[in-house]
């Protein structure tokens, strides 16, 4: 079964980052903050 948008597995972080950096070297303010709080919350729910 594919992950629902609000369970995202962790191994998805690297992918999230790469984005994020992507984004990030484009000066895509909007995109990186999107793909940050992605990656806050993979990290929140890998840690609970």
């Amino acid at each position: 079964m594919a992950p629902s948008h609000d369970n995202v597995p962790a191994t998805f972080t690297p992918v999230f980052e790469a984005q994020r950096d992507h984004a990030a070297d484009r000066d895509q303010t909007t995109r990186v903050d999107l793909f940050q709080m992605l990656i806050d919350r993979n990290n929140q729910e890998a840690t609970a």
